[in-house]
């Protein structure tokens, strides 16, 4: 979603200009510069880079750097005597800024030589009334891709505090999508990095200095400290707007897109704080961008790998990616963190919808065992709707006698007994699927004509409407005649087959029932 992003640099942390300045001057220096900028995008939007080194280190925004979605960086690169175009997909956020909205940025440059920008090093390059160029990728709406541009403007102040850092204030015409681009003379010295505009101001834009930057100034990202007071403000505007929507019915999708814009600002003040980045996670699974909800929320277990609200909101999104192997996976390590449950109810809840999801991606001796301390701690006993069927499945691969033993468990549960139990049912009692031909099958087999069928009355009341929801390959139902067919696989030795059936009654209600059907 291109949306966030853009409008963010535009009401937070603009750059500057499209309108490309005429005259040599401008051209010539376009020409000079333009392989020194690059531009870095992700799912949400595009922004700009000035190239350090000829080995791909890249100077940013903090603010275009810091998301956890993937970036790809674009640029003009010598490969082979020649100078091309080319897209990097594993461009890394490596540091931030102490204090400054900047960041450095490194692809891997393996086979190509980026062109490096020439940096001012003397704060007498910076004068008030001299002129200046911005070069950036300006997000245009409806454009197929971003386009490099340059404007022209003057300095006119070359030092104004700003938030307790020092800015460049500039006229020169502001663009969302242009932030981490260039900023330079007309000797073509990079002095500054475009960063942010003054709301309501008109032609006021900022650039954070290079000239008096060095490599101690950065830090590792996970230890730059945000505005948490600001991070706070906008996350409570986005909050009342999500909870007006969850009041309508989830009817203001407009209104969700305002509070997700909000949202990531909130990220982008106070980016090492989890508490953000999970709204945003929230936020964008209600408007069903799966992937960005995914990112964010990966980010948020990053962070705090024991919060049971981080995986349970991971895994719920996985399973919305129809992703439940991995969703499975963050929902069993939720077992040991049961304890954050605050009331028993959901405790029971989740353990009893986990039974499911193991059943639907085939774990069944984990499934079961799932059922049985579900039942055991909500006192139950009767079996729920979803109990039977994980327990009737488990049942087509799992010995009577395996499941009546985990059944009859009333305490002693736990995660790492559980994993015993898996692991014992997968040694003592693997499944015994339907098998093809194979040497010995033919010794025995007096010869190769048509596989023979077989056939079972199914005695189910006349009201009841039967539907066959799990069998073996080979097996089929005749729901007019109300008779099970079965044909094996030729050569094969299996005796007998378990299938599944859902019954529905004349009230409506379901029920499963397993049928078994040996050969003749």
């Amino acid at each position: 979603m291109r949306f966030f992003r853009p409008i963010f640099y535009t009401l937070g942390a603009c750059l500057l200009g499209v309108s490309a300045s005429r005259g040599e001057d401008a051209t010539a220096i376009f020409k000079k510069l333009e392989p020194t900028v690059v531009s870095i995008s992700d799912a949400e939007g595009v922004g700009s880079g000035v190239v350090l080194t000829a080995d791909g280190l890249i100077l940013t925004n903090y603010h275009v750097a810091s998301s956890p979605l993937p970036m790809t960086v674009e640029a003009l690169v010598r490969e082979d005597g020649n100078v091309v175009r080319k897209k990097f997909n594993d461009a890394k956020l490596i540091k931030a800024h102490k204090s400054n909205d900047l960041a450095l940025v490194k692809v891997d440059a393996k086979g190509v030589e980026f062109i490096p920008s020439k940096l001012s090093k003397n704060d007498g390059d910076i004068k008030a009334g001299a002129t200046c160029y911005v070069i950036g990728f300006p997000y245009v709406p409806d454009q197929d891709k971003p386009v490099i541009s340059i404007s022209k403007g003057i300095i006119n102040t070359p030092k104004r505090i700003v938030g307790g850092d020092p800015y460049i204030q500039l006229d020169a015409a502001i663009n969302p999508g242009n932030s981490g681009g260039a900023l330079v003379t007309s000797e073509g010295l990079l002095i500054g990095v475009p960063t942010l505009r003054i709301e309501g101001a008109d032609s006021i834009g900022m650039a954070a200095p290079v000239t008096s930057l060095t490599m101690e100034q950065f830090i590792d990202p996970r230890q730059k400290k945000g505005n948490v007071e600001e991070a706070r403000r906008l996350a409570r505007l986005a909050d009342r707007i999500y909870l007006n929507d969850m009041l309508s019915l989830r009817l203001n999708d407009e209104d969700v897109f305002i509070a997700a814009f909000l949202q990531r600002q909130a990220v982008a003040a106070d980016p090492n704080n989890p508490e953000w980045s999970f709204g945003l996670a929230r936020l964008y699974s209600r408007l069903n961008e799966l992937e960005l909800a995914k990112a964010y929320s990966e980010s948020v277990v990053r962070m705090t790998p024991e919060s049971l609200n981080a995986r349970m909101l991971l895994a719920n999104i996985l399973l919305a990616m129809n992703d439940k192997v991995e969703a499975v996976k963050h929902k069993l390590h939720c077992l040991s963190l049961m304890d954050q449950f605050q009331k028993p109810e959901l405790r029971n809840e989740f353990i009893s919808g986990l039974a499911k999801d193991l059943s639907d991606v085939g774990d069944h001796a984990r499934s079961i065992y799932m059922v049985s301390w579900g039942r055991a701690l909500a006192g139950e006993i009767q079996f729920t709707a979803s109990q039977r069927m994980a327990t009737q499945l488990a049942a087509n691969v799992m010995p009577a006698s395996v499941i009546k033993e985990v059944m009859e468990k009333t305490d002693g549960f736990s995660v790492e007994d559980m994993d015993r139990f898996a692991a014992k049912v997968k040694t003592a009692n693997p499944p015994v699927p339907d098998r093809g031909v194979d040497a010995s099958d033919l010794l025995q087999s007096p010869s190769v004509g048509e596989p023979s069928s077989f056939s079972a009355a199914m005695d189910f009341p006349a009201e009841v409407d039967a539907v066959l929801k799990d069998a073996p390959s080979g097996v089929s139902y005749d729901a007019a005649g109300k008779k099970l067919v079965w044909t094996p696989v030729p050569f094969s030795k299996t005796e007998q087959v378990r299938v599944l059936f859902e019954l529905t009654g004349p009230d409506g209600e379901h029920e499963y029932e397993v049928r078994v059907m040996t050969r003749d």
